[in-house]
């Protein structure tokens, strides 16, 4: 067996050396960055996983928001049904004593209608079409009495008309406008 003896160069070994240093480099990057890049993936699973966790907080979030102005809106709402619920009961009372005021003073109230309320930022105007029927004295009682009332009454008009001409029986047209003041909420 011959055996062939191959003699290389210096210029020949710096090749080598080179190729094998480039090799070693190739194995040492194939063997530090093809595990990060498999991490890179995991660390991209991870991140879309965190991604829906933080969609689904934002979600619950804007429920929770959703929620906190519908409670809002259910309080303003309440408080607004417990003010109507007080001003119905302060109209009722200001009918009541119209009415009493009426019995009182020999006057007979035919008629009584409430207007639209016109609410203001701290009063109520309630104005009021009230018809009644009586002698002439009485009426005037009548009318006395709703303009020195502790309630603040404004006779806007009074129309006066006779029923029947063989009867001292008077039907009087009043319009009311009653100021009721709104108790301040603290």
């Amino acid at each position: 067996m011959i055996t062939k003896l191959v003699i290389y160069t210096k210029e020949h070994q710096w090749k080598v050396l080179m190729y094998l240093c480039v090799l070693l480099f190739l194995l040492v990057i194939l063997k530090v960055i093809i595990p990060e890049i498999n991490q890179i993936g995991t660390i991209k699973d991870s991140i879309k996983e965190h991604q829906e966790k933080i969609n689904l907080a934002y979600s619950k979030t804007d429920v929770l928001y959703a929620l906190k102005r519908s409670k809002k809106n259910i309080g303003k709402e309440i408080q607004q049904l417990v003010n109507s619920q007080k001003e119905g009961r302060e109209i009722s009372t200001i009918l009541n004593f119209i009415s009493e005021s009426a019995q009182k003073k020999g006057v007979e109230i035919q008629t009584l209608q409430v207007d639209e309320i016109s609410p203001q930022e701290n009063h109520l105007e309630l104005p009021l079409q009230c018809t009644v029927k009586g002698t002439f004295h009485p009426l005037c009682y009548f009318i006395n009495c709703m303009e020195n009332s502790d309630i603040i009454i404004n006779i806007e008009k009074v129309m006066i008309s006779k029923q029947h001409i063989a009867s001292d029986e008077l039907q009087a047209e009043i319009a009311l406008r009653v100021f009721y003041l709104r108790r301040l909420e603290l």
